[in-house]
């Protein structure tokens, strides 16, 4: 777990923290979550995709303000 703080900058220091004793699997899939949560190039696809979908429901549906 201390390799993955090591290697995961501060998204790997809080997984490990918060992890202590959890399996390796579990462990990887907390690290890439995290460091999928403070990358900002994928925060700013998803605010992207959630804009696109907002638009088009908004063009489905005109009654609604």
């Amino acid at each position: 777990m201390v390799t993955g703080a090591a290697v995961g900058g501060l998204p790997g220091a809080v997984i490990g923290a918060a992890l202590g004793g959890v399996g390796g699997a579990a462990a990887s899939f907390f690290l890439d979550l995290a460091t999928r949560a403070f990358n900002k190039d994928i925060r700013a696809k998803r605010t992207r995709a959630e804009l696109f979908v907002r638009i088009a429901q908004k063009l489905g549906d005109p009654a609604e303000s």
